[in-house]
C-alpha cells in the first residue's frame, strides 16, 4: 500500500504490428539509480519514473501488459505503471493507433473490437524480443516462458478481459444486439465482420495470460457468448459514481458471466469512470474532479493498492491478502458469484 523498493523508470519506443500499423510503446520497470531525469509523458503530465535509468534486473520480474481506454493513450494510468515498476514488475503499454487521443477515428471501432487484444499479445512479444537492444540489462529482467498478467481501463477493461480467454461468438452478440442495439460495439462489429468474415469465429484468446484486472470495462456487447470460458483468476473493478460503464449495465453483467473459480468484484463506491486514469491533472474542470466524486490521488492510492495485493495473491504470497479492502469504507468487494 506504498512505494516499492525500487525507484520506477521508463521509455517510450515503437514497433510495427502484423498488420503494419505501427504502435508506441511505454515499457516501465525497477531500477536502483540513485539518481535520474524524471519522464514527463507527452510534454504533458509530469511522472515519477526516471527517464533510461538502469534495469535492475539481477532476478526475473512479472510482467504485466496494460491496454488504454477509447480516446485515450497509453499513459493516462501511469499512476499504476510506476507503482508497479516501483514494486519490481516490468510494464509495457501501447497505444492502439486509430483510437489514441492524438489519431481517434470512430470509422474504425469494429477493428479495434478486434485488434486491440493482438496488439497486446504482440506488445509483449516485441518486447521479449527487443528489450535488450532497446535498453542494456532489461533483458535479463523477462522470462518469456513465465507469461504475463493484463490489465485495461474502459476499452482496455474490455481488452483485457477479452485476451483472458474469450472466443467471439457471432450469434450470442447478434441476438444481444437485437435486444438492446444502442450498446456501443454492436454496429460497428456486425460492419467489421460483414466485410471481414473470417472474424465470425475469432478467439481473443492469449494462454500466456495468468490474470487479469479489467477496469470499468466496455464491451458486454461483444464478450457475452465467450466469458464463460474464462478460466483465469480475474479481478473486475468499477466506479459506483461510474455513468459511461456503470456498475449495473456493464461492469456486473461482465462479472456474473465469468465462469472461473477465482474472480474478484471490486466496486470503488465513489469512483467515476476517470478513477483509473489521469483526468483532474490534465482537465481539472471535469465534473469528476469534484465531489461527490472520491479524489482521484486517493482513488489511485486504492487502485494501486488492490491491484497489487490480487496479483501477489495468485502469485502465491500468502500475506498479499491482507491488504485487499474488504472491510474498507471505500470498497465493496465481492468474491466468487455474486
Amino acid at each position: 500500500d506504498g512505494p516499492g523498493p525500487f525507484q520506477p523508470a521508463t521509455f517510450e519506443s515503437s514497433f510495427v504490428n502484423s498488420t503494419s500499423i505501427p504502435l508506441p510503446v511505454q515499457v516501465w520497470y525497477p531500477t536502483l539509480d540513485e539518481e535520474g531525469e524524471a519522464h514527463t509523458y507527452a510534454e504533458a503530465l509530469p511522472g515519477e519514473a526516471w527517464e533510461r535509468a538502469t534495469p535492475a534486473c539481477r532476478s526475473k520480474r512479472p510482467m504485466l501488459v496494460f491496454s488504454h481506454g477509447n480516446y485515450s493513450t497509453r499513459w493516462l494510468s501511469k499512476f499504476l505503471a510506476e507503482f508497479l515498476a516501483g514494486h519490481g514488475w516490468v510494464v509495457i503499454a501501447p497505444d492502439h493507433t486509430g483510437n489514441t487521443l492524438y489519431d481517434w477515428d470512430g470509422s474504425r471501432l469494429g477493428e479495434m473490437t478486434f485488434r486491440r487484444p493482438l496488439d497486446l499479445s504482440e506488445s509483449a512479444d516485441w518486447l521479449y524480443s527487443e528489450a535488450e537492444d532497446q535498453l542494456a540489462g532489461l533483458g535479463d529482467c523477462l522470462d518469456p516462458d513465465a507469461g504475463f498478467a493484463v490489465s485495461g481501463h474502459s476499452f482496455g477493461g474490455y481488452t483485457a478481459t477479452a485476451i483472458s480467454g474469450v472466443d467471439y461468438h457471432l450469434g450470442s452478440t447478434g441476438y444481444f444486439c437485437s435486444l438492446y442495439p444502442t450498446y456501443w460495439l454492436c454496429d460497428d462489429s456486425a460492419a467489421w465482420v460483414a466485410e471481414h468474415p473470417e472474424y465470425a469465429t475469432w478467439d481473443f484468446t492469449d494462454e500466456r495470460v495468468w490474470a487479469s484486472i479489467p477496469m470499468a470495462p466496455a464491451g458486454y456487447e461483444i464478450l457475452v457468448g465467450g466469458l464463460d470460458e474464462i478460466d483465469i483468476p480475474i479481478m473486475v473493478l468499477g466506479g459506483g459514481r461510474d455513468t459511461v460503464t456503470s456498475m449495473e449495465w456493464s461492469v456486473n453483467l461482465i462479472y456474473d458471466g465469468i465462469d472461473s473459480e477465482d474472480k474478484i468484484l471490486g466496486e470503488l463506491i465513489d469512483g467515476g469512470h476517470s478513477a483509473f486514469m489521469h483526468l483532474c491533472e490534465l482537465w481539472p474542470e471535469s465534473s469528476e474532479c469534484r465531489g461527490p466524486y472520491l479524489e482521484q490521488s486517493v482513488s489511485h492510492d486504492e487502485i494501486n493498492t488492490i491491484t497489487l495485493s490480487f496479483l501477489r495473491s495468485v502469485m502465491g504470497d500468502e500475506t498479499a491478502w491482507d491488504y485487499m479492502p474488504e472491510d474498507s469504507e471505500l470498497w465493496t468487494v465481492t468474491e466468487g458469484p455474486r
